[in-house]
């Protein structure tokens, strides 16, 4: 008893009178092996996206077809790689859900809309030239000549951000509503459509870095690809719903109405519910602006939060949301109809929100924050760098398109430059590094993160008197490497936080040929209150605009290779277009690539005329390959991308004169011509032919 006392007395004061015991001797420790190694991961080896069709196509026949991820949420195993939508109704709970709430919420929009609408040609045809509003052809979601391809898929770790619980971010597969169909005569013809479904997968991966390193150069795409690796979360739909031609909106150009929302499907015994899920920083206007204590509540959250804002990495409260919105083109970058938070906070009612600090990297203003709080909206997203309102558009397939109705580029501007953020990002993590989670404006050029670079005319920009909202190192300005050009707003809306505006020639001498030659004052009226609903932006359409020429220059059919003609926006090019005719050397295309690897600015491309406007008045199958009219356009590729509501698209391969290898070598590089976005059809909903319904 003594020693133990003495023993436990001694673990306190270090001390005592019996003789120390020998502890026995420990065996030996492990030595534990070292880490392994891992090889750093570079940027080129990792992927961020699946955009080849080849690859695409396999993993359709790999478990990634649309009728397999439906077939997995129904518990089903639904036959065939393309079924029609009407087999597809028949057999997917899923879809049957979907296309009926689709239906429905696209009729909500168009029965909304105090103009007169038709859904099919025959119909149009009962206005002078077909000009009247046209709702999509929602027949098209159950019609026996429809499908749903894979378009895309986007990984995206750099969401992991964005998450209210920890993961290792998202997968998106990107699938595009097609058809094709046998005419009368026995050809097959098809088209892709204005609707997007986006289905979103979250990994169930929690180890990101571990996640991350099977993106860097992994054998194949399909293997990291498992479906029992992933777990459905949402899908998410982007539909052209109504579209009204240029001859109806002479001096828009056209405009366009697009339906966005994010879905959940619930199933219980074997019943399939779709329900609307809060759109991602978008704000409920009509709500927010009918209730003062929820709009004090946003302006105390932004308050709060406006170094997350600068940043890019908020997710504003649910509370504060919108379920539906509706966006419209075109002139839309600078829209109130797509700028929400411009529309609760208008100039005179900007009181409790913060000033940014000399230390934000992105916002510099009041308007500059409300500009950054824009463009995080699904709106302000939808309508600033974009391809037609979308990022994504798919690859073509050749079988489908037809000649006149494919794209050289089937990204959007923005996502080009994005891609090689995420990537980054990607190899960041893979390595073990934290990666910087700041995102640049979607208007933003920094080719390949070098940094904001220098545009090129026609480019977004911010004007000098606007200058002030954005911060210095956020900053970019007009290229003088081939003449003066000078940032001016195009299409002013007096409403908008903030207008952006396109770098333009200062003189007639620095025209060149697909250039802006007109001016345009956007007169918003969606908040009046005539024209405000539940659905904000659903009126977009009474918005209005007028129009005037920068330059002096002719608006008639009088065309040559030596002066410039300015197409007038009834013609559907919004804010004009320079043009001229081609030379004889130029429309062999064989000077457009130059000596030094860059592209001249203009292309001899394909424009439309009085035969492309016959096209428009009938079926377009069968009549667009007939075209073949020639004129000098903007030249665009991946890193010259075209302006606002122009598309890239590709050269067809059989234009008369273009040897065949010159036609190739611009093929094999991605290089297209900018046309006005709704000259595709696969880019619009009306033109088409009227879909076959079973049954």
């Amino acid at each position: 008893m003594t020693t133990l006392r003495c023993a436990s007395f001694a673990l306190l004061v270090g001390a005592c009178t019996d003789p120390p015991v020998e502890p026995p001797t420990p065996p030996p420790a492990a030595v534990e092996a070292p880490a392994p190694v891992l090889p750093d991961v570079v940027l080129d080896d990792v992927v961020v996206d699946v955009l080849d069709l080849e690859a695409l196509q396999q993993l359709e026949r790999s478990g990634w077809s649309f009728a397999q991820v439906l077939g997995r949420l129904d518990g089903a195993e639904h036959q065939g790689l393309h079924p029609d939508l009407s087999r597809l109704s028949r057999e997917s709970p899923s879809w049957r859900a979907l296309a009926q709430h689709l239906s429905a919420d696209i009729d909500a929009v168009g029965d909304g809309i105090h103009r007169d609408l038709v859904t099919e040609l025959a119909d149009a045809r009962r206005f002078p030239a077909g000009n009247v509003g046209r709702r999509m052809d929602t027949r098209w979601l159950r019609s026996s000549d429809a499908h749903i391809r894979l378009a895309g898929v986007v990984q995206r770790i750099d969401r992991r951000d964005l998450h209210a619980t920890p993961t290792c971010g998202e997968v998106r597969f990107l699938y595009r509503l097609a058809y094709a169909l046998e005419t009368d005569g026995g050809a097959t013809v098809g088209s892709r459509l204005p609707v997007h479904f986006n289905v979103v997968f979250v990994p169930n991966e929690t180890d990101c870095q571990a996640w991350a390193r099977r993106w860097a150069a992994p054998a194949t795409v399909d293997g990291v690809l498992d479906p029992t690796g992933l777990r459905f979360d949402r899908i998410e739909v982007n539909i052209q719903a109504v579209r009204f031609p240029a001859g109806f909106e002479t001096e828009f150009g056209g405009q366009a109405a697009y339906l966005l929302e994010v879905l959940e499907l619930d199933t219980v015994d074997s019943t399939v519910t779709v329900r609307r899920q809060p759109l991602e920083s978008t704000p409920d206007v009509a709500r927010l602006r009918s209730d003062p204590t929820l709009r004090a509540d946003l302006t105390a959250w932004i308050a709060d939060h406006i170094d997350d804002i600068d940043q890019g990495t908020y997710l504003l409260p649910e509370r504060f949301l919108a379920d539906r919105a509706v966006s419209w083109s075109t002139l839309g970058v600078n829209r109130l109809v797509n700028r929400p938070f411009s529309a609760l906070y208008q100039p005179d009612g900007r009181d409790g929100l913060p000033t940014p600090s000399a230390q934000h990297r992105q916002v510099a203003s009041v308007a500059g924050l409300i500009d950054r709080l824009d463009n995080g909206t699904c709106t302000g997203c939808h309508q600033a760098g974009t391809s037609a309102g979308f990022h994504l558009l798919g690859p073509d397939d050749p079988g489908l398109s037809g000649v006149t109705n494919r794209l050289a580029q089937p990204l959007s501007p923005h996502l080009t430059e994005e891609r090689l953020r995420r990537r980054a990002k990607t190899r960041d993590l893979a390595n073990g590094h934290t990666p910087d989670p700041f995102r640049d404006h979607s208007l933003a050029p920094t080719f390949g993160m070098k940094g904001y670079i220098d545009v090129r005319a026609n480019q977004p920009c911010l004007p000098e008197a606007h200058r002030s909202h954005l911060a210095a190192g956020a900053q970019w300005r007009c290229s003088q490497a081939t003449g003066p050009t000078t940032c001016r707003v195009v299409a002013h809306d007096p409403l908008v936080a903030v207008n952006w505006g396109q770098c333009t020639p200062d003189s007639p001498d620095g025209l060149r040929a697909g250039m802006a030659c007109r001016s345009a004052e956007v007169t918003s009226r969606v908040l009046t209150r005539r024209y405000t609903s539940a659905l904000f932006g659903q009126h977009g359409y009474a918005d209005k605009v007028v129009q005037q020429q920068r330059f002096e220059l002719p608006e008639d059919k009088t065309f040559s290779a030596d002066t410039y003609n300015c197409r007038p926006p009834l013609l559907g090019v919004p804010l004009g277009r320079a043009y001229r005719r081609c030379t004889a050397e130029e429309r062999t295309l064989e000077q457009v690539v130059t000596e030094s690897g860059g592209l001249t600015p203009d292309i001899c491309g394909v424009v439309g005329g009085s035969k492309f406007d016959k096209c428009v008045e009938e079926d377009f199958h069968g009549c667009m390959d007939q075209i073949v009219g020639r004129g000098m356009v903007a030249a665009c590729d991946a890193h010259h991308p075209c302006r606002e509501d122009h598309v890239c698209q590709a050269i067809p391969y059989q234009l008369e004169g273009v040897p065949e290898a010159a036609g190739k070598a611009l093929a094999d590089r991605g290089v297209g011509f900018c046309t006005p976005t709704y000259f595709l059809f696969q880019l619009r909903i009306d033109g088409h032919p009227v879909p076959r319904i079973d049954g």
